[in-house]
Order: structure tokens, then C-alpha cells, then sequence
């Protein structure tokens, strides 16, 4: 299913947020972070992925918006199922939530790029002709 559904579900703890993989650069703008989903998913999205039940699986991205210079109002969530579909989810971050995932980012970004955060941001905005002021 193409279309993103947004998930009716608990909230995300700032505990459970932890990062892995690369630091991506989205064309839109953003950078996209990893989210572990080492948690149980299924009390935060709603899902039904930790059961025996079935072999699907949840990938869990956050976004950072560069240009307005913060979190995004989403989580996008790539629900795989074991019979090899796809669908696309999105959750909605609250306030405490978004003020989570910053802190985590900032650490994250520190960590793998030595920048904090805004720092980097600047970097890659700088880095990208997309994001160069047209003469």
C-alpha cells in the first residue's frame, strides 16, 4: 500500500530513542536518522510485529527539517511483512517527543560527525547545490 496511514498508538518514550546507520541526506531538505527499534513497537505504533504470529518487521526513520531547523512533525514507518508487502505508516511526534528526538539527534550527529546538530545542518546545506542562493 502506497498511501501513509497514521498510527493511532501510545506515546514514544526519550529512553527508548537510540540511533544506528548512516546520517542521511534527504533532496528535500532533511536529514534522516535511524530510530532502533529494540522497544516494543507494537504499545508505541500500534503494530503487531513482536509475536511469534508472523515474520513481519518495522523500520523507524525520524527527520530533521534543515531549512526550518527542526525535528519533523512525523516518524515514517516502513511496516515489513513477512509475506513480502510493504505499507507505509507515519506517527505524529508531540512536543515532548520532538524535544526527545533533538536532544538525541544533537548527541548522535556529535557523535558520528563531531558537529552538533546545527552545525552539521549548516555543513550539508552548505555542501548542496540545491541549497546554494541562485545568482
Amino acid at each position: 500500500m502506497d498511501s501513509k496511514k497514521g498510527i493511532p498508538a501510545g506515546r514514544l518514550a526519550a529512553c527508548a530513542i537510540s540511533f544506528s546507520e548512516e546520517i542521511m541526506e534527504l533532496d528535500d531538505g532533511k536529514l534522516n536518522f535511524y530510530i532502533n527499534t529494540d522497544f516494543d513497537v507494537d504499545s508505541v505504533f500500534g503494530t503487531n510485529v513482536c509475536t511469534a504470529e508472523n515474520n513481519d518487521w518495522l523500520n523507524v526513520y525520524a527527520n530533521y527539517d534543515m531549512v526550518a531547523g527542526e525535528v519533523c512533525d512525523t516518524l515514517d514507518i516502513s511496516l515489513h511483512r513477512g509475506d513480502g508487502s510493504e505499507e507505509e505508516l507515519s506517527y505524529p511526534v508531540n512536543a515532548a517527543e520532538k524535544e526527545a528526538l533533538l536532544q538525541k539527534m544533537d548527541e548522535y550527529c556529535m557523535e558520528q560527525t563531531g558537529m552538533g546538530l546545527k552545525e552539521y545542518a549548516a555543513h550539508c546545506m552548505a555542501d548542496s547545490p540545491q541549497w546554494q542562493p541562485t545568482m
